[in-house]
């Protein structure tokens, strides 16, 4: 409250939004550092991460924040090299108790949108991914793209084109360049559940960072962002913050949609705590989005029922269905024919069932006499055992036998791990663990092999005889160490 008025007080930011310091550069025909970028990108992450996954103060699961609107104009770098991720107001969250729902507009920019929210999902995690590999493409060229289409080979093309684009990534071999672009094609893929979530791409990003040339984010602030947030904004106000002026209103009637219309109504208020009296005031609540609005897509409402006009008849409604009526008594008459029909019904079943009970008899017996004469064997028979020795050995050929089978399962221990294949002797992949695979194989000798972020792939053999867990993560010297469920060292990969 200020001076008895309630009032909402933001911390400020004395920085600039990427937006903003994207037509900076252009202007000045100059980039971002690629250290820098990939520091956004980190940061960036982080802050996702943190809404997504981690778990409030004085609560047992995390709130799955979604931001939704992840663009330029929404991240602020501050002039001492901070980074802020802003207006979290088109977000959604998991939250049982929560009363208002947002699912009636897909909000957000359309050109960050993923596929999904396109098409009219409401978003989850992956699609703030997809807008960040977006968002990474326009820091690296600094330039904004156009909007994606919608067709999946096209969008294919569109962002290999995109990173095609791109002069330098800053990185130092191709090595690290192709590890950049397999971690970005995975951020923008078309499905979202072949997407990296944050948790993983942090790790990845403070690589490539680690790796990249050019100032760090604190430099590139310092010799950008401050002069340019002077000339963007003005500097904080200091001393008492004072508030000599207020008009509050306060809600006197609030009505539901019009039946005739099907549109929200205006909202009567009157005026409160002013100096002169006043009329009350007339505030009408803003139509609809326009349709054909840049930066907007609309989606029906999520309910089947519409609001009409009560004197006009709803159309295609079903008559409604007529209730069952109950059976008229029974007349004497009725009663005196019922009686003995029943009786004779009753009789002729059981005459039925001692006939069928008789031919059933004769029928057990005389398949019992059969089943008691041996069977003799012609000469152009095929000896039984013959038979199973030619499908045992079949089932063994095609590994097919279940008694043969043991289970695999491999997982990456670490993001750095971009994949782990399994071959058989004749060189046929049969797991791919991205990040994790499993699969009944039979037992036998095996080709593991791994790759990491910027190293080539490596491999071993590996004896499989029984159910088998692998989880494979980087070691010391470019090696690969893998792992058992108990976290035992089990095989190691060398160059």
């Amino acid at each position: 409250k200020v001076n008895g008025q309630p009032a909402i007080v933001m911390e400020y930011v004395n920085g600039t939004d990427l937006g903003e310091l994207m037509k900076a550069l252009q202007a000045r025909n100059e980039r971002f550092s690629a250290r820098a970028v990939y520091e956004i990108m980190e940061r960036m992450l982080s802050a996702l991460s943190a809404a997504y996954f981690k778990v409030p103060v004085g609560m047992k699961e995390p709130l799955c924040v979604v931001h939704r609107d992840i663009k330029p104009s929404n991240v602020m770098v501050t002039a001492e090299g901070s980074l802020k991720v802003l207006d979290f107001g088109t977000a959604r969250f998991e939250d049982v108790e929560r009363i208002a729902q947002t699912e009636a507009i897909r909000f957000g920019s359309l050109k960050y949108m993923s596929p999904e929210r396109r098409e009219g999902d409401r978003g989850e995690h992956a699609s703030d991914i997809y807008s960040a590999g977006l968002m990474f493409l326009e820091l690296m060229r600094c330039e904004t793209l156009a909007t994606p289409p919608m067709d999946e080979n096209k969008q294919a093309e569109y962002f290999q084109a995109a990173i095609d684009s791109v002069e330098d990534f800053g990185l130092p071999n191709s090595a690290w360049d192709d590890s950049l672009i397999l971690t970005l094609k995975r951020m923008l893929a078309i499905d979202p559940q072949g997407r990296l979530d944050a948790k993983q791409c942090i790790p990845l990003f403070r690589q490539f960072k680690d790796q990249a040339i050019g100032d760090s984010l604190a430099a590139f602030a310092e010799q950008v962002v401050a002069p340019l947030s002077n000339t963007l904004s003005v500097e904080p106000i200091s001393g008492e913050l004072t508030a000599p002026e207020f008009e509050t209103a306060e809600l006197e009637t609030v009505e539901t949609n019009n039946p005739a219309t099907g549109l929200p109504p205006t909202v009567s208020t009157s005026a409160v705590n002013r100096p002169d009296p006043t009329p009350a005031l007339q505030v009408a609540i803003p139509q609809p989005f326009d349709l054909a609005s840049p930066g907007y897509a609309i989606r029906d409402l999520e309910t089947e029922e519409m609001p009409f006009d009560d004197q006009t008849e709803p159309a295609n409604v079903p008559a409604p269905i007529a209730p069952p009526t109950r059976p008229a008594p029974v007349s004497a008459n009725q009663s005196s024919f019922l009686m003995p029909a029943a009786i004779y019904g009753t009789v002729g079943c059981v005459v039925v069932s001692v006939i069928i009970g008789a031919i059933a008899a004769v029928f057990y017996f005389s398949m019992k006499n059969t089943a008691d004469t041996p069977i003799v064997p012609t000469t152009s028979a095929v000896p039984i055992d013959a038979v199973i020795d030619e499908l045992t050995e079949a089932a063994t050929d095609d590994g097919s036998d279940s008694a043969s089978l043991v289970q695999v399962e491999l997982q990456a221990g670490d993001p750095t791990v971009q994949w782990i294949r399994l071959f058989n002797e004749n060189g046929d992949r049969l797991l791919t663990a991205r990040p994790d695979a499993s699969g009944d194989l039979p037992t036998g000798t095996y080709e593991i092999k791994v790759k990491v972020v910027a190293r080539t792939a490596i491999s071993s053999t590996l004896s499989i005889e029984k159910d088998t867990f692998l989880r494979c993560k980087p070691a010391r010297m470019g090696t690969v160490r893998c792992n058992d469920s108990d976290d035992n060292k089990r095989l190691v990969i060398r160059p």
